[in-house]
């Protein structure tokens, strides 16, 4: 009650119970599926009176894989997206979606129905649904072009605040194997539709020390939900490729240099060799460029009779450092890989000049991705800031790139 009235109620309240989820959804391409874990981040991170089934949602691709060559690719999405699907594969409104999120719109009745992007160029103007992370990505074509591994999308939106993610704790270090073998276990009794053979994901459940490459990977605020897993069990006891696509603000970068460091003796690009894959925009902002932008905002301000935005230069110093990919890469990941002993060339060596020897790790910015596939195939330790591809294609041109050189077996 606020002023004599009645607080109207939410159009879409959290339930006071867990809810009775439905099964596990075949989709009709054959090999991708809709599955709900309970060790998923976004559900582990929920209380249970706060639970949604779409919090539990993990998109997977089960391409069959070559023999003897089983590896898996977990890629956790950025802000403004989700992973829940329908059985014939449409992206559609997750259950916990309240208006106000970013991805639906409100229409008539107050049915939320997904948001609305246009595309590009059309004339007259045209608009389709944005699509969730699986689709928006190319995930499965990305796994089907090569190395064919199995692909898990879990939510990893935080359930206290849709839109932005949530990640694991980095002292839960089985976390991460626990939702893969989860995974693995409904893949298992999961059957695809009669018209797809009717025969399961996997027809045998792998064991974790099957697989033979671990590729992790998340973009942008899946930043979040990826640090913690640097460090976690699974990803130290199997070949990892840990790639960050322009995900880096300010947090992980402990994480990610642990992960170097615990694996020190094992990084290389072979089977069996751990890889660390860095990738980010140029978006570097200094002290002075801050400043004279809050100053300009502030003259804004003050035309519009409004009051000025106050920072200490205490304030855009952290924000500096801070507030985009490159600067915490700049200013934490590389000079800590540099004090654990990792050396650093500015360019790929290839070939090696007389006299010299191939360092660690690679630290150059690019606009020419076969020079990043070049690093890539060279280097373990891989540090790019990539001028050629926008911060939402990191997933579509560099995952491609990433399997590509990778050595499974």
């Amino acid at each position: 009650m606020a002023n004599g009235t009645t607080a109207p109620a939410p159009t879409n309240p959290t339930p006071a119970a867990p809810p009775v989820c439905p099964g596990d959804i075949a989709i009709s391409d054959c090999k991708s599926a809709m599955i709900f874990s309970d060790k998923t981040p976004t559900n582990l991170k929920a209380a249970a009176s706060k639970a949604h089934c779409d919090f539990k949602a993990v998109w997977a691709f089960v391409p069959p894989p070559p023999a003897g060559q089983l590896s898996v690719l977990i890629y956790f999405h950025g802000h403004k997206n989700w992973v829940r699907t329908d059985a014939s594969g449409i992206c559609v409104v997750p259950d916990w979606a309240q208006p106000g999120d970013d991805i639906v719109r409100v229409l008539p009745g107050r049915r939320l129905a997904l948001a609305q992007t246009q595309v590009p160029n059309s004339r007259p103007p045209r608009f389709v649904d944005i699509t969730c992370a699986p689709v928006r990505y190319e995930l499965g074509t990305t796994a089907d072009a090569d190395k064919k591994p199995i692909v898990l999308v879990p939510e990893n939106v935080r359930p206290d605040k849709h839109g932005v993610e949530c990640g694991f704790s980095p002292t839960a270090t089985t976390a991460l194997g626990d939702l893969v073998d989860d995974c693995f276990t409904h893949l298992n009794a999961l059957s695809k539709s009669a018209a797809c053979g009717g025969t399961p994901y996997l027809p045998t459940k792998p064991a974790l020390t099957d697989i033979k490459r671990l590729f992790l990977s998340g973009h942008s605020g899946g930043g979040v939900t990826l640090f913690p897993t640097a460090v976690s069990k699974l990803a130290n006891d199997v070949p990892t490729d840990l790639c960050l696509l322009d995900c880096t603000y300010g947090e992980g970068a402990k994480e990610y240099i642990n992960f170097c460091k615990t694996n020190k003796g094992k990084l290389g690009n072979a089977a069996g060799r751990w890889r660390f894959l860095c990738f980010h925009t140029l978006d570097k902002k200094s002290f002075e460029q801050l400043k004279q932008e809050l100053a300009e905002t502030n003259a804004k301000l003050a035309s519009q009779g409004k009051p000025p935005i106050v920072k200490t230069d205490a304030e855009l110093d952290k924000q500096a450092r801070f507030s985009g990919t490159q600067n915490n890469v700049n200013n934490d990941i590389v000079p800590g890989l540099k004090a654990a002993g990792f050396r650093f060339d500015t360019a790929v060596l290839d070939p090696v000049p007389a006299g010299k020897t191939r360092g660690d790790a690679v630290n150059f910015t690019t606009g020419n991705l076969a020079d990043v596939e070049k690093a890539c195939t060279l280097y373990p330790i891989v540090v790019i800031g990539v001028s050629s591809v926008g911060h939402d294609l990191f997933a579509n041109k560099l995952l491609p790139i990433v399997l590509k050189t990778a050595k499974v077996v």
